[in-house]
This record gives C-alpha cells, sequence and structure tokens, in this order.
C-alpha cells in the first residue's frame, strides 16, 4: 500500500521535528548550522537542580577540605625548606 502526499508530509515534519529536539539543526548538505557549530543550545545552560547535603555529608567535606588544606601548606613548607638547603649550599662553595 502506498502512502498519499498528506501522510508522507506529515511524516517527514515528524522526523524533522525529532531530529531538531534531540541534535543540532542541520543546513542541507548535513553540516550543523553556523549558529550552533559543535554545540547543542542547552549545553552549558543552568538547570536549577540542586543537591541537599545531609549533616554527614557536609561534615565529611569539612574535614576533606581541612586535610587538603594541611596537605597544600606541608608542601609549602617542604619547597621552602628544599629551597632553603639549595641556596645555603650555592652560598657556602
Amino acid at each position: 500500500m502506498v502512502p498519499d502526499n498528506g501522510s508522507e508530509t506529515q511524516n517527514e515534519t515528524a522526523k524533522d521535528a525529532d531530529t531538531e529536539a534531540t541534535g543540532p539543526a542541520l543546513d542541507s548538505s548535513g553540516a550543523p548550522t553556523s549558529e550552533n557549530f559543535g554545540f547543542y543550545h542547552r549545553e552549558g545552560q543552568p538547570s536549577g537542580e540542586s543537591v541537599e547535603l545531609n549533616e554527614d555529608q557536609i561534615a565529611a567535606r569539612k574535614k576533606r577540605n581541612v586535610a587538603i588544606a594541611w596537605s597544600l601548606v606541608a608542601f609549602m613548607v617542604v619547597i621552602f625548606l628544599v629551597t632553603v638547603a639549595r641556596l645555603s649550599q650555592n652560598v657556602s662553595s
């Protein structure tokens, strides 16, 4: 059975609407248009979603942050001591 022109046009319109909703707009050659080349129109847009942390998760985050801070301080002290030691070797020689 061959569909008439009316149903064929509706199918093409439905296909076009599906591709526009799922991917970037394409020109007649199938390449992305210049206005959204390589990017989807929703990429980088805030969604408004957020996550609520409970008290245990907040406490764990604070402990992690303190551990990272102390690690950075220790690294800076090590770098400072190595620099002082190497400079003192150069001065004595």
